[in-house]
Order: structure tokens, then C-alpha cells, then sequence
């Protein structure tokens, strides 16, 4: 017992007398020291060290003072918290021999020990080395999520400093910035410093910074007579059964809904949901349930990160709260409670909202309540997800509709009582919302022209405007569109010279073939060709330049310009790529500029496509196509060549644009031997004419030459007729 009646747990088993008291020349001393705190769970609380002063003050890695009482009470001021306790002699199992141990309680129920050794003398370069060998930064920290927690101080008064070998995404202090969703992870190497003295030692610990991950609705399960998720993101749910999350069987039906079907439980069957769909602490849950009967503990929704951290929404509650409520276990308990409970037999509506740490509740489109600390649950991207099963429980049962789940998102209380009143769901920005992300890092420097970046400017500016006037998803597709089109629309500046594009600045750069043309060692997406590169004695040359399967043969004399030239194999935008599915090549949007304007060229250019040959039927009917800005086949080019053997198709064209190659169906391939298909010319052409058959293309000649040789025929009959009119007129 302390001074104050408590009882208090020593740290070893055996006192080795009881009846001999220590005295407080014997207290002084090194110490193992273990603070215990209140979570409940299987961590194991390892020792540091502490140093009782002669003169009554505790150092070392906690600091206080100390008192000696009669029987040997003792009392301890640790960071401003009071511990009563009592000092004793025990027997030391590890050592093997009799040492002076104390244990003491606070009045907030924590307790603290301390073992009394001889500490071994080292030199302040054993100790950092010591200290470095056991030094961690989490379980595991190879990838990282979230920010790391970096210790500054050690054991024995060490000193710890750290240093990022890339700060954009971890900082010196822990601090993370992770890349963008569907970037790749970030390397980074952290090193830890340890100092005591002169004395230093260095750990390096490799990391991985994982991107952000989805954003928006992360799955809908609506039950129209299947598990199926409608985002069509994830796999369906699995039934599961015999009462808990991991077995098999089970029995979900589906009957008449709150919106549609629903699906039945049985109350001895769940459904399993695809793993990782939340992987934030930022999160919405919202789900349509008709109770028929209340269990403790069961569960509606379940979401685990383990075993030991986990949340779950109890519609009927606990054996001690009979209530509603969003109940999570991990280092503690924490008990969202409601103050209601859902009526049996009734659809109602419920969501909860959690922003890093904050927690919101909703029962029928009403904001019940907001608590605060709520635990972070999910910080991996392999989290367990069920409905109406866990590990422990009576399975739900009754009916279940509607499941939304939203990842990296919370839903604001507007949302949720206007979905709740209308079962409407919100119209999801979260793409429009990267997108505009996306432009803003665009503006960042003066890679791009400044016409181009006012144009992305306003265009961003519409958007954020958009976001919360947004009515339709025709409307989002709209303005996703824009936004999209203007990001594609930015020209480079001639005199900026990056990782993203090949600066060519001299001849020394490329290689020169047998016939006397150049070729550019380098593969990449764009070439700058600086000003001066090239001389007269060069307009008749070629360069070839190629990225990925797809060479092109350009002309000298196309990027002898004041400014410098720019070409470019672009992206093309999967609307256009879906647009026109039957293409069997890569699509490029070619382009060359000077300056952030069209050259426009002084010759044809040659483009090679490598074709997978598997995908070709008929050799013959291999034709080239040209698109323009809007997905629209404009021209059908007869190819220059084709290489069967090694799926090579070559064109010549006139303008620069989308291009790409396609097989011709048999329907729309005009019949011709194949002498007359594989021409070094690029004049025979087909062109497309206005028809309502959707998959029609033309065999004629262009549009604009075909009005063209209309208005010359007229030209020549009306002066003909003239001629004859005035022969005539002279013979009378």
C-alpha cells in the first residue's frame, strides 16, 4: 500500500526481505524506468532510462524530483504529475541479483516503475551507436501515408536530427506531401543523426511515399437483385455466413426496397465487401437499414484494419447503450453515441462523416451530433469491409439498402439532407476537382506561352466557379471537357528546355544514315530544334525522329525557322480514343510550332506505324486515317507502304493532325490489287462524306477538292459557252 491506502503492484515477483527497509542512501541511482498508460492492448511498454539525483531530481529521458518518506514511502514528481508509491528490495530474475525497485500510482490510476542497475560505463560513441541500432520510426515504415513521427531525443541525452533527401515529399520534421493519385510512389532516404557530445552516428531508413488515393465515391451497392458495386470501381460483395465475416455459406435475398430492391438478412449470413475501399482518415458512410430485430453489438456496416482497430455502426447498439451509435475499437474505445434508436420495421436513413479526427452523425437527413479525437482506423489500403457481419457478433437482421461509401471525402451536412429527402446523390466534382489540381500545377513557371496559360487561367477560374453551381453530369462533362482541351491547348515556350522534351542545340547530337539524312539517337514525346542547327546545304535532308512505335521522317527545311522549332507526338484524349475504337495503332496528335504556332509545312512528312500483326486480317485493306479536334474521321490515306513481316505502315501527309491506322471492313474496302494499295504517293486518297451510316467512310476524293473541281467545271463550261456563243455570233 502507498501513503494514501492504494495498493500498488511491484515489479518483480519475489521482495527479497520485507522486514529490511531501504534507505535513501540506497535509492540514488541508475534506473530502468516504464511509464504505463491506459491503452489495453498487446503492445509491449519497453524501459527507458532515469537517474535518481542524491540531491532529489530525476533525469534523463523524463525529468522531476524525488522524495524519500518514512517506511519507505516514496513520492515522485514526473512532468507535473504526482506518484505515490513505496521502495523495496527485490530479486532481479535478469541479473540474478537483489536490487532497489519502486512502483507508484498518480490519482489518474497510471502507475510507473522503476528497477535500480548498474549502468556500464560507455563513451558517448557506444551510446549513439547503441541508440541508432535500436532507433525505429514505425511498423512498417517502408511505406508511408501518413505524417512520421520523428523523436528528437534518445535515451542517455542524446540528441536526434533527421534529413529528407527529398523535401517536396517528406520534410526534415516527418512532414509529408504524398504524390498525386495515379502517380507512382516517391523513394525517399531519411537519415537519422544521433549526437551525444562530439560523439555522432548516422541510420539511413529507405521510405516510400504512397500517392493519394480515390477520391469520391468509392462504391454504391444498391442490391437491384445483386451484390454488384455501380460505380463498377470495385468487385462484388461475397455472401458470407455461419455468423461470422470469414466463413462460408450464408443466404442474402432481395426483395422490394427503399429504392428498388434491397437485400435481406437473415440474421446468420453478411456480405464481405472488397478490401481497401476507405485507406484515409477522411471518409462518409451513408446506408438505407429496416431493422426487424436488435442484438447487441451487431453490426450494419464493419470496416477493420485489424482485429484490434476497427469501427462499427450498431444499429440497436450495446449491452450497455441502447442506442444508434458508431462504435470503434483500437488503442481505445471510443462510443459515438446517438441518444436515439432507429425504429424497427422502419426505413431510416444514416450517415456519418469523418474528417481527421472529427466525427458527424446523421439520422434521417438530421445532423445528430459532432465529436472530436475520433481514432484513425484505416492507414492501410487493405482494410476489411462488411455489411450487417464482424468477427464477434450476432449477424444483422432485417433489410439494407443503398450503401454509399465515400473515400478522401466527407459529404457536407447539406449533401446528406438533400440526398435523405430527395435520394438523389450529389453530383461527384471529385474528378473535375483533380483536374483543376491538375491545371493549377501547370501554371507553376514559365515553361508555356503566355497566350496559352491565360487561356488555362480562365478556364481554371470557370471551373472552381462550376463546382458549386454544378446541376448535371452533362454539365461536369462539359466543363471537364473545357478544362482538358485547355490543358491540351498549352504551347511550349521555344526557349525552355526541360526533362519532358529533347532540346536539340547541334548536329554533334544526331547520327547521319547512308544516304545522308539525320537520325536522333534519343526517343522522347518532343524535340526542340534550337534556331541555327542547321544550314542551305541541309533543306534537302531528313530527320528521323521516333517515340515509341511511331518514326517520322520530317523535312529539314520544316524546322529551319528564327525561333526554333517544336515538334511534338501528343497525347490524345480517351474520348477520342473510344471515338474511334477500330484504330489498330497508337492515335498521335502530331504538331510542330514555332514559338506556340502552327508551321505550316513546306513538304509532305513521312509517318511509320509498328502494328501489331496479329491484329490485321488484310494487309490490303491497312489504311491511314486522319482526326480531327473533334474525333471526327476526316480522311482515309491510301499508305505509302505496308512491311507485313515486321507490322510496319507508312503514310505521307500534308498537314500535321491526329493520325493513326485501321483496318477497313469489308464493306467499306473498295476493290483493288494490291499494287495499287501500296503507293509511294500519297495523291490517292479517301475521304469522307456526310452519310447516316455510322461506320461508312469514303473512297472519293476530299470535300474541299470536290467543291473545288465543281466550281472549276462551271468556270470552264460557262467560258465554253461563251466561246461558242461569240463564234457564232462572227460566222452571222
Amino acid at each position: 500500500m502507498n501513503e494514501k491506502g492504494w495498493p500498488v503492484v511491484a515489479p518483480f515477483r519475489y521482495v527479497t526481505d520485507e522486514n529490511v527497509n531501504v534507505t535513501k542512501d540506497e535509492i540514488a541511482g541508475d534506473y530502468k524506468y516504464i511509464a504505463f498508460q491506459q491503452a489495453i492492448n498487446a503492445d509491449i511498454t519497453k524501459s527507458t532510462h532515469i537517474k535518481l539525483t542524491e540531491d532529489g531530481a530525476i533525469t534523463g529521458d523524463v525529468s522531476g524530483t524525488w522524495e524519500f518518506k518514512e517506511e519507505s514511502n516514496l513520492t515522485l514528481s514526473i512532468n507535473g504529475e504526482t506518484f505515490n508509491g513505496i521502495v523495496m528490495k527485490q530479486w532481479d530474475p535478469v541479473s540474478q541479483s537483489e536490487t532497489v525497485t519502486f512502483t507508484a500510482l498518480a490519482n489518474n490510476g497510471l502507475s510507473v516503475w522503476g528497477s535500480r542497475y548498474e549502468m556500464t560505463q560507455y563513451t558517448d560513441s557506444e551510446i549513439t551507436e547503441m541508440i541508432a541500432e535500436k532507433l525505429e520510426i514505425g511498423d512498417p515504415p517502408s511505406q508511408v501515408m501518413e505524417d512520421l513521427h520523428l523523436p528528437t531525443k534518445g535515451e542517455q541525452d542524446t540528441i536526434i536530427t533527421w534529413k529528407s533527401s527529398n523535401t517536396n515529399v517528406l520534410s526534415h520534421d516527418g512532414k509529408i506531401n504524398r504524390p498525386a493519385y495515379k502517380k507512382k510512389p516517391v523513394s525517399v532516404e531519411l537519415t537519422a543523426t544521433i549526437e551525444k557530445g562530439s560523439a555522432s552516428t548516422t541510420k539511413q531508413f529507405n521510405i516510400t511515399i504512397i500517392p493519394e488515393t480515390f477520391k469520391g465515391l468509392a462504391a454504391h451497392y444498391s442490391f437491384e437483385g445483386n451484390l454488384h458495386d455501380r460505380t463498377n470501381r470495385l468487385d462484388a460483395g461475397t455472401v458470407t455466413g455461419g455468423d461470422r465475416i470469414n466463413n462460408t455459406g450464408g443466404n442474402i435475398t432481395f426483395v422490394d426496397g427503399k429504392i428498388g430492391n434491397a437485400a435481406k438478412f437473415d440474421g446468420k449470413s453478411g456480405i464481405k465487401l472488397p478490401n481497401g475501399i476507405i485507406d484515409s482518415n477522411t471518409y462518409t458512410v451513408s446506408i438505407w437499414l429496416k431493422p426487424v430485430a436488435y442484438s447487441a453489438h451487431t453490426t450494419s456496416f464493419f470496416g477493420a484494419a485489424s482485429p484490434e482497430q476497427w469501427i462499427s455502426l450498431l444499429p440497436g447498439g450495446t449491452a450497455a447503450h441502447e442506442q444508434t451509435m458508431l462504435w470503434s475499437g483500437s488503442k481505445e474505445w471510443y462510443e459515438g453515441l446517438t441518444e436515439q434508436l432507429i425504429p424497427l420495421d422502419e426505413w431510416s436513413h444514416i450517415a456519418f462523416t469523418v474528417t481527421k479526427g472529427n466525427l458527424n452523425l446523421f439520422i434521417n437527413g438530421e445532423h445528430i451530433m459532432s465529436l472530436t479525437n475520433f481514432p484513425h482506423i484505416f492507414t492501410t489500403t487493405d482494410a476489411v469491409f462488411a455489411l450487417g457481419i464482424n468477427y464477434w457478433d450476432l449477424p444483422y437482421e432485417g433489410l439494407m439498402d443503398e450503401v454509399l461509401i465515400y473515400n478522401n471525402k466527407a459529404l457536407s451536412a447539406e449533401d446528406i439532407e438533400h440526398y435523405y429527402r430527395t435520394q438523389q446523390l450529389p453530383i461527384n466534382t471529385t474528378e473535375l476537382e483533380e483536374k483543376i489540381k491538375e491545371a493549377k500545377d501547370l501554371l507553376d513557371g514559365e515553361r508555356y506561352t503566355e497566350t496559352s496559360l491565360k487561356k488555362l487561367t480562365t478556364t481554371i477560374e470557370q471551373a472552381e466557379a462550376s463546382l458549386t453551381e454544378m446541376k448535371s453530369e452533362a454539365q461536369l462533362t462539359q466543363m471537364l471537357s473545357l478544362l482538358q482541351s485547355a490543358i491540351d491547348g498549352l504551347k511550349v515556350r521555344n526557349d525552355q528546355s526541360t526533362d519532358d522534351y529533347i532540346t536539340i542545340s547541334s548536329k554533334d547530337q544526331l547520327f547521319m544514315d547512308e544516304n545522308g539524312n539525320y537520325i536522333v539517337h534519343q526517343e522522347g514525346k518532343s524535340y526542340l530544334f534550337k534556331a541555327g542547327v542547321f544550314d542551305k546545304g541541309d533543306i534537302d535532308k531528313k530527320i528521323a525522329i521516333t517515340y515509341d512505335s511511331i518514326t517520322v521522317f520530317l523535312p529539314v527545311e520544316n524546322v529551319m525557322n528564327e525561333k526554333g522549332s517544336l515538334f511534338t507526338f501528343g497525347d490524345v484524349s480517351k474520348a477520342i480514343q473510344l471515338k474511334n475504337k477500330r484504330v489498330i495503332s497508337d492515335l498521335v496528335d502530331f504538331t510542330l510550332e514555332e514559338d506556340g504556332t502552327a508551321i505550316e509545312l513546306k513538304g509532305p512528312i513521312e509517318i511509320s506505324f509498328s502494328i501489331e500483326r496479329e491484329k490485321v486480317k488484310n494487309w490490303e485493306s491497312v489504311r491511314g486515317i486522319y482526326i480531327d479536334e473533334n474525333g471526327e474521321q476526316m480522311e482515309v490515306i491510301i499508305p505509302k507502304s505496308y512491311d507485313e513481316k515486321n507490322g510496319i505502315v507508312t503514310i505521307l501527309v500534308n498537314h500535321l493532325s491526329i493520325y493513326g491506322i485501321l483496318e477497313l471492313t469489308e464493306e467499306q474496302h473498295p476493290s483493288m490489287d494490291h499494287d495499287e494499295s501500296a503507293t509511294s504517293s500519297n495523291d490517292k486518297t479517301e475521304t469522307k462524306e456526310s452519310s447516316s451510316t455510322e461506320n461508312r467512310l469514303p473512297d472519293t476524293a476530299t470535300n474541299q477538292f470536290s467543291w473545288l473541281f465543281a466550281g472549276a467545271l462551271l468556270l470552264f463550261s460557262g467560258f465554253l459557252l461563251i466561246t461558242v456563243k461569240q463564234i457564232r455570233k462572227d460566222k452571222f
